[in-house]
């Protein structure tokens, strides 16, 4: 078989099957408009010959052994596209002028956030510093990784279990769960009642089929020996029920030798989500509760479990364990942002936590610190994926493992990153879903039910820009890679995007009104004008952010009516940092500073000293100040 590349730029390396003898279908293109990429050619018989990757007007076609090659690396299976995936659906699709709902930016930055694994909670530190002091990982987390950063949210679960005194709680382990869970930047989740490591195992809601495997659970005071035949026979012992062959366990699909963590009650799927819930919450501090549910195991639940979280009124999240680094160079390893599960939906993680880099945690402890890796390569050449820490608390367990922990954090506070919790990040990702776009005139759409999702993304867009006198709703733009990003105000339910022509590529787009370029605070709620922009700030961090404004000059900056800095724009942006916490919203002004001593004849006003204050607050509604300074002011 003789492979014709026609277009060999859609494919990621140089003639790539000319290994491959896969077998196909026989496919024709008969449409002059359409583009062949690959062909095949056996001989003169026309049957025996294929088109095997085409795109045109109505779409395209990959023979499906013809776009993922699998093979093993230094023992690890890989998975490798061989076509360009954005190349082909971009051209296939024609989705160079469509707007995208988008995942991985707000406020103009790359979305941060960060979420624990409750796995590990009781065990006891093998820190050198802590040494037969019988100190849970889970202190050794939060002094070393969550305290010292008030700045980065992050989303802690706890095993419900591992916090109920009938199970394998302690007075010192819920003291220690209550000072976590107090501490401002956290986040409460749960990560279910007992841990299954297989979902699939209990979706027949089959009681009898654990019973096999209830010797496999560590025996102590607290466990109760259950069994769902009769009352009677709870007070047999495990071992002397199951000497039978036929009722020895099988192994399980994911490598687990049982199927979840506790047994002290049969599997409850109430109890596994809402009831964890209520555990929770009990050493929650009054003003939290529990925010979302982190799938545990396997990562698989079925429809009922995840209708289940949504009843409780939780988000969802994990599952996906999205990998690009050395040992998985390619995008097909990147999950997905989500899967649908019948009417249900799932969110995966965006990054993979610490199991596939140390083999479930048995090994080279330190090498979870390849997550930066993954990190640069979701964001260069193409931002795929938000940044996001996710790890188990026993990573105070080892050295290596904290350390690693310690270093992926360091990289995090490095970047430039707009910090958010993980449920809204959920929220963010079932936007991407829903969202739909409506449009209105050439280059104009009318964006609606993107629910959380406040980012729209324009591929191929550096000649394009927000024109922001026929927009409604927008907040800012902020160009990446070739792609123009759009904020929009989460007050407005149906904005209005409208691009023009920019041909000022190596410049920020001049507006004749403020607008914000990128932000680490989520902005909302803004009016502006010429010189003046009010709107709510809300964030983790010190408010460090960028504004392009229509004049350079001297800018008041005010926060909740109380003079705070006066800030200087050159080149047309205003760049500032506020030190003040704004995990509640906070309300900024900020207004050119006009300064004038002077006296209005035609309405007999008195203009003392302008300071920008009262131009933008007092005198804003006179007839008389835009014609003043039309005439009298200077900068």
């Amino acid at each position: 078989m003789l492979n014709i590349y026609n277009n060999p730029e859609i494919f990621l390396t140089q003639e790539p099957f000319s290994w491959n003898r896969t077998s196909y279908e026989t496919v024709t293109s008969v449409d002059s408009k359409n583009t062949v990429y690959l062909a095949s050619h056996k001989g003169n018989d026309a049957e025996e010959n294929s088109d095997l990757l085409i795109t045109g007007p109505n779409g395209g076609y990959i023979s499906s052994g013809y776009i993922i090659k699998t093979d093993i690396v230094a023992g690890v299976h890989t998975r490798q596209w061989v076509v360009n995936p954005f190349e082909f659906f971009r051209t296939a699709l024609a989705t160079d002028d469509l707007p995208k709902p988008d995942t991985t930016t707000i406020a103009g930055r790359r979305i941060y956030y960060s979420h624990i694994d409750g796995d590990g909670y009781n065990s006891i530190t093998q820190l050198e510093e802590y040494r037969d002091q019988g100190v849970l990982s889970a202190q050794v987390v939060m002094d070393k990784a969550i305290k010292p950063h008030p700045e980065l949210p992050v989303t802690l679960t706890v095993i419900a279990g591992d916090i109920d005194p009938a199970w394998a709680a302690t007075q010192k382990s819920r003291e220690i769960a209550k000072e976590l869970f107090a501490l401002p930047q956290v986040e409460a989740g749960t990560h279910t009642y007992s841990h299954p490591f297989n979902w699939e195992f209990f979706e027949d809601e089959n009681k009898e089929k654990e019973i096999p495997y209830l010797r496999l659970y560590p025996q102590n005071a607290k466990q109760t020996v259950w069994n769902p035949d009769s009352e009677a026979k709870k007070t047999q012992t495990i071992f002397s029920k199951f000497v039978n062959e036929k009722l020895r366990p099988k192994a399980m699909p994911d490598g687990n030798a049982r199927p979840r963590a506790f047994a002290h009650e049969p599997f409850n799927i109430q109890k596994e989500v809402q009831g964890s819930i209520m555990a929770i919450e009990e050493v929650l501090p009054k003003d939290k509760q529990v925010e979302v549910i982190m799938w545990s195991g396997d990562c698989m639940p079925w429809e009922e479990v995840l209708h289940q979280s949504r009843l409780a009124g939780v988000q969802n999240i994990n599952g996906g364990d999205t990998l690009f680094d050395a040992r998985h160079p390619n995008y097909a390893t990147v999950a997905a942002i989500g899967r649908q599960v019948g009417k249900e939906l799932q969110i995966y993680a965006s990054t993979s936590n610490e199991i596939p880099y140390t083999n479930e945690w048995t090994e080279n402890f330190d090498a979870h610190r390849h997550l930066q890796e993954t990190l640069r390569n979701t964001e260069s050449p193409i931002r795929l994926k938000p940044l996001n820490i996710y790890y188990h608390l026993y990573a105070g367990e080892k050295e290596a493992g904290l350390n690693a922990l310690l270093s992926n954090i360091n990289y995090a506070t490095a970047q430039s990153i707009a910090p958010i919790t993980t449920s809204h990040y959920t929220h963010i990702a079932e936007g991407f879903y829903d969202t739909k776009f409506l449009q209105v005139a050439p280059d104009t759409w009318t964006i609606k039910n993107r629910g959380a999702l406040q980012t729209i993304r324009f591929d191929k867009s550096s000649f394009k820009s927000v024109d922001f006198g026929r927009s409604k709703g927008v907040i800012g733009q902020n160009y990446l890679q070739g792609s123009l990003y759009v904020y929009l105000d989460e007050t407005v339910s149906k904005p209005i995007i409208a691009l023009k022509n920019n041909p000022n590529y190596f410049d920020v787009p001049k507006e004749n009104v403020p607008y914000l370029i990128e932000s680490r605070w989520l902005i909302s709620n803004l009016r502006s004008s010429e010189n003046y922009v009010d709107f709510t700030a809300q964030g983790f961090g010190d408010g460090d952010c960028t504004w392009q404004v229509p004049v350079d000059g001297n800018y008041r900056v005010r926060i909740n009516g109380n003079d705070t800095k006066i800030v200087v724009a050159k080149d047309r942006k205003l760049k500032m940092q506020i030190e003040q916490n704004a995990t509640q919203p906070l309300h900024l002004t900020i207004t050119r500073i006009i300064q004038y001593l002077g006296y209005c004849n035609a309405y007999a006003c008195y203009i003392s000293c302008h300071d920008g204050v009262s131009v933008g607050i007092a005198c804003l509604q006179h007839v008389c100040l835009p014609r003043y300074i039309d005439k009298h002011s200077h900068d």
